[in-house]
């Protein structure tokens, strides 16, 4: 993603640092000619470990973010767990074709505002009077979506809110 890319001396640092990390993991995955690598170029091998790092370093990120929204809605693991279940059966969701059984990431994926009437529905829950729309919702949230449509941690806000 081109918005995580180094935008300080520090943060350039940091991944110089993490490409000799890099480096050092594919020479002990043995790729022998990656410690022989001149300057900041790189060997496959070497980008291969680097994307890796790379990669664990936004997962713990997002799990770290997730961690805190949790404990800020007093939200227990199985309960987050099982709103991901909703969540992403509903993300799956096209009017058009019906259930789909693409792969969603909850930090990627959002859901449109039609999406979330269809879960309110689906449980016999009206979120507001007739022909209201899910923005009139954010009085009590704040602004919840972005482009019209609800990312995970913000449908996370919104369970909270309605329960």
């Amino acid at each position: 993603n081109i918005s995580e890319a180094p935008k300080t001396k520090a943060d350039q640092k940091a991944l110089l640092k993490l490409l000799e990390t890099a480096r050092k993991n594919a020479y002990e995955a043995g790729i022998r000619e990656a410690h022989l690598e001149p300057g900041n170029s790189i060997s496959f091998w070497t980008f291969v470990q680097l994307l890796r790092l790379l990669q664990s370093q936004k997962e713990k990120r997002q799990m770290n973010q997730l961690n805190e929204l949790m404990e800020e809605l007093r939200f227990s693991k199985f309960e987050v767990e099982q709103f991901r279940q909703i969540f992403v059966r509903w993300a799956r969701y096209d009017p058009v074709e019906g259930m789909s059984e693409r792969e969603i990431d909850t930090d990627v994926e959002t859901l449109s505002e039609e999406q979330l009437h269809r879960i309110f529905r689906s449980a016999g829950v009206s979120l507001v009077g007739d022909g209201g729309r899910i923005r009139e919702l954010q009085v009590g949230l704040g602004p919840l979506q972005s482009e019209g449509r609800l990312s995970f941690q913000n449908f996370l806000k919104l369970m909270r809110w309605v329960s």
